[in-house]
């Protein structure tokens, strides 16, 4: 997968869990995208090699852009 949107239930919050899963699985591309969405009071715990690129917060809900550390970021090489 290229892109991946992420929207756990706020009241169990396994976001890091499933990440790491997703992460460590070989279901996403090496130049992947995923978007998670939390409660903007957990922020989300650092994962191994996943690179947070943006982050935005819209009242008690916060957005999260993550990739593949390492992920070329010039273009469509």
């Amino acid at each position: 997968f290229d892109l991946v949107f992420l929207d756990p239930p706020y009241a169990s919050d396994g976001r890091e869990e499933t990440l790491t899963e997703l992460f460590s699985s070989r279901i996403l591309s090496p130049r992947a995208r995923v978007v998670v969405e939390g409660p903007a009071k957990l922020p989300l715990a650092p994962l191994p090699g996943v690179c947070v690129v943006d982050e935005r917060r819209y009242g008690d809900t916060a957005l999260i852009w993550l990739e593949p550390r390492g992920r070329s970021r010039g273009g469509d090489e």
